[in-house]
Protein backbone atom coordinates (compact mmCIF):
# COMPACT_ATOMS: atom_id res chain seq x y z
CA UNK A 1 0.00 0.00 0.00
CA UNK A 2 1.19 3.62 -0.91
CA UNK A 3 1.05 6.21 1.30
CA UNK A 4 2.79 8.99 -0.98
CA UNK A 5 1.33 9.81 -4.75
CA UNK A 6 4.43 10.23 -6.05
CA UNK A 7 5.80 6.63 -5.26
CA UNK A 8 2.28 5.87 -6.87
CA UNK A 9 3.26 7.16 -9.55
CA UNK A 10 6.29 5.32 -9.77
CA UNK A 11 5.13 2.57 -9.44
CA UNK A 12 1.97 2.66 -11.84
CA UNK A 13 5.16 3.42 -14.40
CA UNK A 14 6.74 0.36 -13.41
CA UNK A 15 6.28 -2.61 -15.43
CA UNK A 16 6.72 -5.67 -12.69
CA UNK A 17 3.79 -4.02 -11.00
CA UNK A 18 0.22 -4.98 -11.76
CA UNK A 19 -1.72 -4.24 -8.77
CA UNK A 20 -1.48 -0.67 -6.61
CA UNK A 21 -2.84 -0.22 -3.28
CA UNK A 22 -4.12 3.01 -2.09
CA UNK A 23 -6.00 4.90 0.14
CA UNK A 24 -9.52 6.74 -1.96
CA UNK A 25 -12.31 8.24 -0.49
CA UNK A 26 -14.33 11.74 -0.58
CA UNK A 27 -12.25 13.16 2.69
CA UNK A 28 -8.52 11.57 1.00
CA UNK A 29 -8.47 12.77 -2.95
CA UNK A 30 -4.60 13.07 -3.21
CA UNK A 31 -4.47 9.56 -5.24
CA UNK A 32 -7.15 10.60 -7.82
CA UNK A 33 -4.55 11.44 -10.94
CA UNK A 34 -3.65 7.83 -10.28
CA UNK A 35 -6.83 6.54 -11.09
CA UNK A 36 -6.57 7.79 -15.31
CA UNK A 37 -2.67 6.50 -15.05
CA UNK A 38 -3.44 2.85 -13.97
CA UNK A 39 -6.13 2.51 -16.55
CA UNK A 40 -2.85 4.09 -18.84
CA UNK A 41 -0.65 1.62 -18.10
CA UNK A 42 -3.47 -1.08 -17.59
CA UNK A 43 -3.06 -1.99 -13.92
CA UNK A 44 -5.46 -2.75 -11.60
CA UNK A 45 -6.10 -0.42 -8.29
CA UNK A 46 -6.77 -1.98 -4.88
CA UNK A 47 -8.47 0.83 -2.73
CA UNK A 48 -8.49 0.94 1.10
CA UNK A 49 -10.38 3.03 3.15
CA UNK A 50 -13.44 3.82 1.34
CA UNK A 51 -14.97 4.99 4.23
CA UNK A 52 -12.08 7.07 5.84
CA UNK A 53 -11.48 4.34 8.57
CA UNK A 54 -15.12 4.39 9.01
CA UNK A 55 -15.82 8.48 9.96
CA UNK A 56 -17.13 8.98 6.56
CA UNK A 57 -19.97 6.67 8.15
CA UNK A 58 -19.82 7.56 11.55
CA UNK A 59 -20.72 11.35 10.64
CA UNK A 60 -23.66 10.61 8.35
CA UNK A 61 -27.64 10.16 9.06
CA UNK A 62 -27.79 7.43 6.43
CA UNK A 63 -24.77 4.98 6.41
CA UNK A 64 -26.34 3.10 3.45
CA UNK A 65 -26.61 6.44 1.10
CA UNK A 66 -23.17 7.32 2.35
CA UNK A 67 -21.62 4.14 1.90
CA UNK A 68 -23.23 3.68 -1.65
CA UNK A 69 -21.90 7.47 -2.06
CA UNK A 70 -18.73 6.31 -1.58
CA UNK A 71 -18.61 3.32 -3.35
CA UNK A 72 -19.96 5.81 -6.37
CA UNK A 73 -16.95 8.42 -5.55
CA UNK A 74 -14.90 5.47 -6.24
CA UNK A 75 -16.15 3.97 -9.58
CA UNK A 76 -17.10 7.25 -11.28
CA UNK A 77 -13.09 7.34 -11.49
CA UNK A 78 -12.96 4.44 -14.49
CA UNK A 79 -12.48 2.24 -11.12
CA UNK A 80 -10.88 -1.70 -12.07
CA UNK A 81 -9.96 -3.37 -9.07
CA UNK A 82 -10.81 -3.96 -5.72
CA UNK A 83 -11.90 -2.68 -2.71
CA UNK A 84 -11.28 -3.23 0.81
CA UNK A 85 -14.01 -2.38 3.39
CA UNK A 86 -12.11 -3.44 5.96
CA UNK A 87 -14.91 -5.48 7.98
CA UNK A 88 -15.14 -8.54 9.85
CA UNK A 89 -18.74 -8.37 10.54
CA UNK A 90 -20.52 -10.96 7.95
CA UNK A 91 -23.75 -8.27 8.23
CA UNK A 92 -21.55 -5.32 7.65
CA UNK A 93 -20.19 -7.54 4.54
CA UNK A 94 -23.07 -8.05 2.78
CA UNK A 95 -24.36 -4.36 3.20
CA UNK A 96 -21.32 -3.70 1.62
CA UNK A 97 -22.02 -6.09 -1.36
CA UNK A 98 -25.28 -4.69 -1.85
CA UNK A 99 -24.41 -0.86 -1.59
CA UNK A 100 -21.85 -1.16 -4.18
CA UNK A 101 -24.00 -2.76 -6.66
CA UNK A 102 -26.20 -0.34 -5.78
CA UNK A 103 -23.79 2.83 -7.13
CA UNK A 104 -22.61 0.99 -10.10
CA UNK A 105 -26.50 0.28 -10.79
CA UNK A 106 -26.46 4.46 -10.65
CA UNK A 107 -23.64 4.82 -12.44
CA UNK A 108 -24.01 2.19 -15.40
CA UNK A 109 -27.50 1.68 -15.97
Amino acid sequence: SVTDPSIARQALLDPRISHLQMPYNTVSQQFKPCFRLAHQQKKQLIINRPFQMGQILVNGHDPDAIATEAYRYILMNGFKGVVLTGTSNNDHLRQNIHNFIHAKRQLFM
